[in-house]
């Protein structure tokens, strides 16, 4: 027996707090208001033109009522990959996200940090 993931209506709302100058988020996926958003996905965060390590902190995914926080070093949760153009971070949550929710992402200034200064 096979198992399928469907499509739920989860409004993620991408609000990232990052209070630094040299970090630019260039789109999150899923972007801002998204209703297409399947619980077991990972969220995505580009940043463009950044080299990105992880600092001191956490991410903070809350509903209001279902709150996750993920510290930043949580490799299990959290992975960095950059290429020429771009640093992403990858948030795996422990446990898929509830159906039919908003979601905030929020990330305080010196959790993610520019290698490049």
């Amino acid at each position: 027996m096979t198992s399928a993931t469907v499509d739920v209506d989860v409004d993620v709302d991408v609000d990232v707090d990052v209070d630094v100058d040299e970090l630019h988020l260039s789109y999150s996926q899923p972007s801002n208001g998204s209703t297409s958003f399947r619980v077991n996905q990972n969220l995505w965060l580009h940043f463009f033109d950044d080299t990105l390590t992880a600092g001191d902190g956490n991410i903070i995914i809350s509903n209001g009522m279902d709150t996750r926080v993920i510290d930043i070093n949580d490799s299990e949760q959290v992975t960095f990959k950059s290429d020429d153009f771009a640093g992403n971070i990858i948030i795996n949550p422990t446990e898929d996200l509830i159906p039919d929710t908003t979601y905030h992402v929020q990330i305080a200034s010196g959790v993610i940090v520019n290698q490049e200064g």
